[in-house]
């Protein structure tokens, strides 16, 4: 069965195997103090441009955790969409921290002027010493929904985070899908406090690069990663991940192969005369079809259903990755085609 229901569902690019199978037979210094970690974190810099600490963990939510509850104080919150990430799927690991996720409207995307309204809000109420108090904001960029904040957006609610003296976060799990557009990682590394470079999602076996660019956040942050239980003892094995995900720009070339092969499942998807709920132009593409035809895709094509639109249509999530081939789009095209 073609498996286009996640980019996770799989090993690792062919060259990240390599790398680990080259230096498998060697020894190194555990918990991340190795050589190739350091390697690693240099490549990464050179993309960045800034003077930034960088740290590696094994997923998502563990970094979501670790660097959200190491910026914050106890009374202190985070913002964010109520379709954060944070909000909907880590179960709670940001409020089992102690800090709250305050949401803010139901949007596509996140609005500058109403994180600045919401922030200038609680500044001038009379109790917000009894309120949990904003002090970062958070942004998954790209979104749950495949779309990608605009630059002069982020470059906008970075200026108001810095004038209101709050942090920005970004969630990066998927973050070279984002830069094939108008950004760069360093575009990313400028405008925020913190962030961090997604790898499970993006071609390695497992790992996320946590990189502080804030001075203020970069005391004795690797407490919180042992305390939080994100420290890998066999921390090398992130080092070499990394190290081969962007010493040949390998990272960038994978967001690239998934997109292509997103835009051109979008494009033989439209000829057939369907219609896409979110204006994605990332590895994830969200269709609209009738019930029956989903029940008859789901036979061939692992999909994911994202939500029902009405008692006769759902949206259903494609996503693409850096294996993803033309014949199985084609595959699947097929079969809506033979059955709409």
């Amino acid at each position: 069965m073609i498996k286009l229901q996640s980019d996770y569902n799989s090993g690792a690019h062919p060259k990240i195997m390599e790398a680990i199978n080259k230096y498998n037979n060697d020894s190194f210094i555990c918990y991340g103090e190795d050589e190739m970690t350091n390697e690693a974190k240099k490549e990464i810099l050179k993309y960045l441009k800034t003077d930034s600490d960088i740290y590696f963990v094994v997923g998502g939510t563990s970094a979501n955790q670790i660097a959200i509850s190491s910026a914050l104080k106890p009374y202190e919150g985070v913002l964010a969409l109520p379709s954060g990430h944070i909000n909907v799927h880590e179960a709670g690991a940001i409020e089992a921290t102690g800090h709250k996720v305050l949401t803010l409207s139901d949007s596509l995307l996140i609005n500058p002027k109403e994180v600045k309204k919401n922030l200038e809000e609680y500044a001038k109420n009379d109790v917000k010493t009894h309120m949990v108090k904003p002090q970062m904001v958070y942004v998954s960029i790209p979104g749950e929904n495949g779309l990608v904040l605009p630059k002069k957006d982020l470059e906008e609610l970075y200026r108001i985070c810095q004038e209101k003296g709050v942090y920005l976060y970004i969630d990066g799990a998927r973050m070279a899908y984002a830069l094939s557009s108008e950004y760069s990682l360093e575009d990313f590394a400028k405008n925020s406090d913190i962030m961090y470079i997604g790898g499970t999602k993006c071609g390695l076996l497992f790992g996320e690069a946590i990189v502080i660019n804030n001075p203020k956040l970069k005391e004795d942050f690797s407490y919180n990663i042992k305390q939080r239980g994100g420290l890998l003892a066999k921390g090398f094995l992130l080092g070499i991940q990394f190290k081969a995900l962007f010493e040949d720009g390998l990272y960038m070339e994978i967001g690239r192969l998934a997109n292509n092969m997103s835009s051109y499942a979008r494009s033989e998807l439209s000829k057939l005369g369907m219609k896409f709920y979110y204006n994605s132009l990332t590895n994830q593409i969200f269709p609209i079809a009738s019930k029956k035809l989903y029940e008859k895709l789901e036979k061939e094509v692992s999909l994911e259903k994202w939500f029902d639109l009405d008692k006769d249509n759902l949206v259903f999530r494609i996503v693409t990755t850096y294996k993803t081939k033309r014949k199985e789009i084609d595959y699947l095209v097929k079969i809506i085609k033979e059955n709409i």
